[in-house]
């Protein structure tokens, strides 16, 4: 699990197998990346065989998504909760996908045709 917790993150360039959520008791960190309270870049990142809630679960942060990859995820690929995030090409074929999820305003990215997804107004 990888968690940044304020400032700033920039990936790029990555491949990451087989990552998987951690329970840290007193948090609700459901992604295998967690980004709280942050900006965040990432561009040319690929993510498989991810065991988590979320492949990447952003919280109260900005930044932006170019060309992700997520294959193999056992629940959502990307949640986002209240956060500004740009979204340009991302292909996700999760494992467990039964919802119906666009990514809208103020997002930049394009109605998906399985729950790759969660937007939401808070997280909790």
């Amino acid at each position: 699990m990888i968690v940044q917790r304020s400032g700033k993150l920039k990936v790029e360039n990555s491949s990451f197998d087989s990552l998987r959520n951690i329970n840290v008791k007193g948090t609700n960190w459901t992604g295998s990346i967690n980004i709280i309270n942050s900006y965040s870049e990432f561009t040319n990142v690929d993510l498989r065989n991810i065991n988590a809630e979320d492949a990447i679960n952003f919280v109260n942060s900005k930044g932006n998504l170019r060309n992700i990859e997520i294959q193999n995820s056992s629940s959502d690929a990307i949640d986002i909760a209240l956060n500004l995030i740009g979204c340009e090409t991302i292909a996700a074929a999760p494992a467990a996908a039964e919802d119906l999820v666009a990514c809208i305003s103020p997002f930049d990215a394009i109605i998906f045709s399985l729950k790759i997804l969660s937007v939401g107004r808070s997280p909790h």
